[in-house]
C-alpha cells in the first residue's frame, strides 16, 4: 500500500490519526512527568517541614538544658525542674509517636540515625535523672562560714 495511491479522504484520516497518536503519546509523557515532579515536590515539602520541626525540637532542648543549669545557679531550687521522662518531651513524642513512624515511612534511610538519636536522647534525660538524685543544694551560710575560716 502506497500513500500516493490513497484518495484524499484516506490521506486526511491517516494524517489526523498520526497527529492524534503523537499528541496522545506526548500527553502520556507529560502526565507521567508531571506526576513524578509532583511526587518530588511532595518529598521536598516534607523535607522542609521536618527540617523546621527538628530545628524547633533542638531549640526546645536548648531550653531544657537552660532549665537544668538553673538547678546549679539558683539558691531556691532543690530539684531538677525539667522533664526527666524522655518519652514526654517534644523529641520523645516525635520518636515514640505517630509522627516519627510517619517520618520513617517517608525516609526509611534514616532508621539507623533514629535509633542512634533515641539512645542519645535517653542518655541525656537519664543524666538529668542522675543529677536530680545526687544533687544536694548548697547552704549559703556554710559557704560564708567556710570562706571566713579560709
Amino acid at each position: 500500500m502506497n500513500i500516493k495511491n490513497l484518495n484524499i479522504s484516506a490521506k486526511l484520516y491517516w494524517g489526523f490519526g498520526v497527529v492524534l497518536g503523537l499528541i496522545l503519546l506526548i500527553w502520556v509523557f507529560v502526565f507521567f512527568g508531571l506526576n513524578s515532579i509532583d511526587k518530588d515536590a511532595g518529598i521536598v515539602r516534607n523535607s522542609s517541614f521536618y527540617s523546621q520541626y527538628f530545628v524547633e525540637i533542638q531549640r526546645d532542648h536548648y531550653s531544657w538544658e537552660a532549665g537544668l543549669l538553673k538547678t546549679f545557679v539558683h539558691d531556691d531550687i532543690e530539684h531538677v525542674q525539667v522533664e526527666l521522662d524522655p518519652a514526654k518531651c517534644n523529641l520523645g513524642l516525635f520518636i515514640y509517636g505517630e509522627e516519627g513512624k510517619k517520618f520513617l515511612r517517608e525516609f526509611p534511610e534514616y532508621e539507623g540515625k533514629m535509633v542512634e538519636l533515641e539512645a542519645a536522647h535517653k542518655k541525656l534525660h537519664n543524666s538529668a535523672k542522675h543529677i536530680d538524685e545526687s544533687y544536694a543544694s548548697y547552704d549559703a551560710d556554710l559557704i560564708e562560714f567556710l570562706n571566713g575560716i579560709i
